[in-house]
């Protein structure tokens, strides 16, 4: 069998070409009764210098009713191009990275009712917008880099509409105060974030006041006992019954939660 990594272009486009008419013949095949909805993505505008979107689409077996109801922000494709559907068939499921800035993850898994309404994040909710929602304050929290070579961070605390960046040499420490935070009603951990992945300790906290400025329990150490980690979520399935659902992050995790989580 040819490996394809060392197939010339011109092979590689007449094998995606074969793939396309197949796919094209099978869904000509199918009888129009059949009953059912599949749904999944599709990249578009992708160029050499850029991924593209993500377009979640549903369709009919018999390839009609072919329609977009749902786009990721340009740039920004699904990391798991594979939707799920809730086992009722009222949601579906996917992973995809566009609120990076304003979560633990750097990929979270989002729902939405096939009808294209209803987006929201199932993991680490809530979404980006809807922090608009809850009452603001801020957080004064310390960052010491104790890498070799590292001096750029992105600092990001859980509530957070968006990461602060800030410039770190190797060696100091520096402390910052970050805004308009929403409160969540709990303990909101702070994570560091790079390219090489997220720190973070669980004992560098804060419990934000409203209209106050509160400080974190304890500093965030950029150093081998506190990450790097790979908050990636990589693959996901729902409970039978709908009400869970599980999931692996790149950094060996292995979560269960409820898929209704509460805000916050």
């Amino acid at each position: 069998m040819q490996n394809l990594r060392y197939c010339s272009a011109a092979k590689m486009s007449k094998t995606f070409l074969l793939i396309a008419a197949t796919a094209a013949s099978l869904f000509a095949q199918a009888p129009s009764n059949l009953p059912g909805t599949i749904a999944y993505f599709r990249v578009v505008g992708a160029t050499e210098t850029e991924p593209g979107t993500s377009e979640l689409h549903l369709v009919d077996p018999d390839g009609s009713n072919d329609r977009v109801i749902y786009s990721t922000p340009r740039g920004l494709v699904s990391i798991y191009p594979v939707p799920g559907w809730r086992p009722d068939g009222e949601e579906i499921a996917f992973i995809s990275a566009h609120e990076f800035g304003c979560s633990r993850f750097d990929s979270d898994i989002f729902g939405i009712r096939p009808d294209g309404s209803g987006l929201r994040r199932i993991t680490n909710a809530p979404r980006c917008e809807d922090l608009a929602a809850f009452p603001k304050g801020s957080a004064r929290v310390t960052i010491e880099n104790q890498t070799l070579n590292a001096s750029i961070f992105f600092i990001y605390i859980e509530g957070a509409a968006e990461l602060q960046q800030a410039t770190i040499l190797p060696g100091l420490s520096s402390t910052l105060t970050i805004n308009n935070i929403a409160d969540l009603g709990r303990q909101q951990i702070v994570y560091v974030k790079s390219g090489s992945g997220t720190w973070f300790n669980p004992a560098a906290y804060v419990d934000i006041e409203p209209g106050q400025t509160v400080t974190a329990g304890s500093s965030v150490q950029i150093t081998s006992g506190y990450g790097p980690f790979q908050l990636r979520i990589n693959n996901f399935t729902w409970k039978g019954d709908g009400s869970e659902i599980a999931y692996i992050v790149e950094a060996g995790l292995r979560l269960v939660q409820t898929a209704s989580p509460a805000p916050g």
